[in-house]
């Protein structure tokens, strides 16, 4: 089984420096990627932000978490992308999904269509990707049945966006089911998680704001949140590794510093990831 990845999705910035030092951050404490997610309204954009974060950073993958296939013309964004895999020395990882917000869309003078016209946008965005960088480490994040077996038979990695207050149980079947899907290539198929929370105590108002109760999301057992010791958190990401097959982990940049002695202890045992 593949070794475990991860990720700190940031989404905003006071200046340019505050911006390079959460990057170079990142970086230092053994970070494999630094995304940046796309709402017109609430993150910094995120391709002007990573190619600021590429200019700073040496090593670090940089990433979208996710674009909205709907809101970006297909050629133009092929073109952006390129221009982030070249100058960033080909650390750049797309990652794409259908949109979840009619508002966004309509702000942005676009129709939100229905799920399958959704479908379709995100479809001819990853051909057109794909043609013109077929080297380009692509993540599909969905929740829908039909996304999710779109990402099984075309992405390199597939993010699980279930009910974040599922069970470990409930998401196995959604991850059993991408893998099913995978057939014959599911040995490089890489699945993600994107936490909610991490550390020995989360604060519960963040998870509050978001309509979430930690002790509930502990009772679930969802493996959308680690708690405890760094020990207590490795062991439960390798439940999951182990459990859903999941090996690429995502987290809110407010929790950069509480999982990073988990990434130390992994590393002792698992062998290097391969980007």
């Amino acid at each position: 089984m593949k070794s475990i990845r991860f990720g700190v999705v940031a989404s905003q910035a006071t200046s340019g420096a505050d911006w390079a030092a959460r990057a170079q951050r990142a970086e230092a404490l053994g970070y494999d990627s630094f995304l940046v997610p796309d709402r017109l309204q609430q993150t910094i954009s995120p391709l002007p932000a990573l190619g600021f974060a590429a200019a700073v950073t040496r090593k670090i993958h940089l990433g979208t978490y996710v674009l909205a296939s709907g809101l970006n013309n297909p050629v133009v964004l092929s073109r952006q992308c390129l221009a982030l895999d070249a100058l960033s020395g080909g650390r750049f990882e797309v990652g794409l999904g259908t949109g979840v917000s009619p508002e966004e869309f309509e702000l942005a003078g676009v129709g939100f269509g229905t799920p399958a016209q959704r479908l379709e946008a995100l479809t001819r965005t990853l051909a057109v990707l794909k043609a013109d960088n077929p080297q380009l480490r692509v993540l599909v994040a969905g929740r829908g049945r039909s996304t999710l077996a779109f990402a099984a038979r075309e992405a390199d990695t597939v993010g699980l966006a279930a009910a974040p207050n599922a069970s470990l149980e409930e998401v196995k079947v959604i991850a059993d089911w991408v893998r099913e899907l995978a057939a014959g290539r599911d040995e490089e198929l890489e699945i993600n998680l994107n936490l909610l929370a991490a550390g020995q105590g989360p604060d519960p108002r963040w998870l509050q704001r978001i309509g979430l109760d930690l002790d509930e999301l502990r009772r679930r057992g969802s493996p959308f949140i680690l708690t405890g010791s760094p020990i207590d958190m490795r062991d439960q990401l390798l439940e999951r590794r182990e459990v859903l097959g999941a090996t690429y982990f995502t987290v809110n940049d407010g929790f950069l510093e509480e999982l990073a002695p988990v990434l130390g202890l992994l590393a002792e045992a698992l062998p290097q990831p391969i980007h």
